[in-house]
């Protein structure tokens, strides 16, 4: 999380503030919102269910991250204890 650099924690709503800047010729940005919903819907496809989250937004909204707490089915991995996962969501620069 970016916590430490300034950023600060936001609801699901807040995020859904934060609109993706213009696209250009060669880089099409998606939202903090939208790379969310993604990232969600694809662990919950994967058998995944989603125990918590933090959401946190820094420099005006150009970047944001978020921590998932997920929990999965014994048929994934090796045991069914939860885990945690991450992701840094950039508006800024062109996520390859």
């Amino acid at each position: 999380m970016n916590l430490h650099a300034g950023g600060h924690v936001v609801t699901r709503s807040e995020l859904a503030l934060y609109e993706a800047p213009p696209p250009t010729a060669t880089w099409r940005p998606t939202s903090h919102s939208d790379t969310h919903d993604l990232v969600t819907t694809t662990l919950e496809q994967a058998g995944y269910r989603i125990e918590a989250e933090r959401l946190a937004v820094h420099k005006d909204g150009a970047r944001g991250s978020s921590q998932f707490w997920t929990w999965s089915p014994p048929s994934l991995t090796d045991s069914p204890w939860p885990s945690g996962s991450g992701t840094h969501m950039t508006n800024r620069f062109p996520m390859a």
